[in-house]
């Protein structure tokens, strides 16, 4: 986001850095104040544990005390689909959340679920082909680039004639935990919908300003 902005050469970067930056970092803090009662320099570390639970699933896969899942993580993965209230047999512990149960036995069910980095989900399943094959054929990867490519070249950012498309993307690019719970052409239908709102927010706008004049 940061770098998008710095491209733009958005007039008011230096203040969100100077000032926006200490007080979404002040903020974060309070919640996990609020979340753990207590808090300590171990407690602040430990929220950004994505690379060290990575790092403690590929030491016990390298030891050879853990195996591959052979493609269970990605078949499970399809009951994120399926409403639980619809669907009561739904598993608690489906996709990555098997990697989860390893390390953090029982603690899905509490609904605390650490998350992996560096293609954990994928090298679970199938090793180092399978992080080879999804990264060259992942949408959501050619997704987010396409956004990317919207936002740095479409010049009527900010003005009226900002497209929907243009808007959606900067919506992604200044929200990272945007689509994160909705798995694969969930996220799609997101797009989908958001789209669609945008479309009849801008009408409503462009019926607003007529009725006026």
């Amino acid at each position: 986001m940061m770098i998008c902005l710095w491209f733009r050469k958005w007039k008011h970067l230096n203040k969100i850095i100077t000032i926006g930056l200490p007080v979404v970092f002040s903020v974060m803090l309070f919640n996990l104040y609020l979340a753990l009662g207590d808090l300590n320099y171990e407690d602040i570390l430990s929220y950004f544990d994505y690379f060290k639970n990575a790092t403690d699933y590929f030491k016990e896969y390298f030891s050879g005390r853990v195996g591959l899942f052979n493609g269970e993580i990605l078949l499970s993965s399809f009951w994120g689909y399926a409403p639980r209230n619809l669907f009561p047999e739904k598993p608690i512990v489906y996709g990555i959340l098997l990697v989860n149960e390893i390390f953090f036995p029982g603690q899905a069910e509490l609904t605390n679920t650490p998350a992996y980095s560096a293609g954990v989900e994928y090298f679970a399943d199938f090793g180092l082909a399978g992080v080879t094959v999804f990264s060259l054929f992942s949408l959501t990867a050619l997704f987010k680039a396409i956004v990317v490519s919207v936002a740095f070249k479409d010049k009527s950012v900010g003005t009226c004639s900002m497209s929907y498309f243009s808007m959606l993307a900067y919506i992604i690019l200044f929200s990272p935990a945007f689509g994160s719970f909705f798995p694969g052409g969930a996220f799609f239908m997101l797009f989908i919908c958001i789209m669609f709102l945008l479309f009849m927010v801008k009408q409503w706008r462009y019926l607003l300003l007529s009725s006026v004049r």
